[in-house]
């Protein structure tokens, strides 16, 4: 956890509790939690997880809200003012004001350095805690970027699969329809071939009755005589 920040969902997920319940001790008690905000979002360091544990443990129990804030509420440094306030009265014969002044101002001196350098520190911190907020800022964006271009994928290759559906459906109706039209071929060819067929039986019996109606026609232009010697010649077709 070293090294980013937190949010209260984070936490939550940190310290087992629900996120209700560390939203509320957040509210409560967020003075004493290492954290800063960006925004409107509250970014909390590593350190916040076990304080709020602590805060859970100790309001379960029964722990007033101001005894929590004391026992976590971070020392201030006294001024210099109130250092010499506090300070004892010279007795006579120890040292003298310009002596207790000079050790004010090696104790004022003392106490300045490091908290320039906890100073710097903390600036450190605040950019650190910056530079992963907007890369967890750059996360989040790729992330949905993601998701949409997984849906908009989604969405083309059901698209593509509906596609390929109708142009199935579409290639077996036209088989369908082939396979039907060659049917109805095969039956006119049939009904055409029917239809040969018995116009070449009604030509060949029209030639025997046109054959037989000359012959009969030739019988009768012939005369009298000649048919009574086509008769005693035994020659009678007829």
């Amino acid at each position: 956890m070293k090294g980013r920040t937190l949010k209260v969902s984070d936490i939550a997920q940190e310290t087992g509790l629900d996120e209700a319940q560390v939203r509320s001790l957040v509210e409560n008690y967020g003075s004493v939690l290492p954290s800063r905000k960006i925004g409107r979002i509250s970014l909390f360091e590593p350190g916040a997880v076990p304080l709020i544990r602590s805060i859970a443990e100790l309001s379960a129990q029964g722990t007033s809200h101001d005894e929590i804030l004391t026992k976590y509420q971070k020392p201030t440094r006294k001024t210099v003012s109130e250092l010499m306030r506090n300070r004892p009265a010279n007795k006579p014969g120890e040292g003298t004001c310009s002596v207790a002044t000079s050790s004010v101002k090696e104790q004022s001196f003392s106490q300045s350095k490091p908290s320039s350098i906890g100073g710097h520190d903390s600036r450190i911190s605040s950019s650190l805690d910056d530079s992963f907020a907007a890369q967890e800022r750059r996360i989040a964006r790729l992330i949905a970027r993601t998701e949409t271009l997984e849906k908009e994928l989604s969405s083309m290759k059901a698209a593509s699969e509906k596609s390929v559906g109708e142009q199935e459906t579409q290639h077996a109706t036209v088989q369908d329809q082939i396979a039907c039209t060659d049917d109805w071929i095969r039956y006119f060819e049939a009904r055409l071939d029917t239809i040969a067929s018995g116009q070449k039986e009604l030509q060949e019996s029209m030639a025997t009755w046109i054959e037989y109606f000359d012959e009969e026609i030739t019988w009768m232009k012939r005369s009298r005589l000649d048919k009574f010697r086509t008769a005693l010649k035994g020659d009678d077709r007829r």
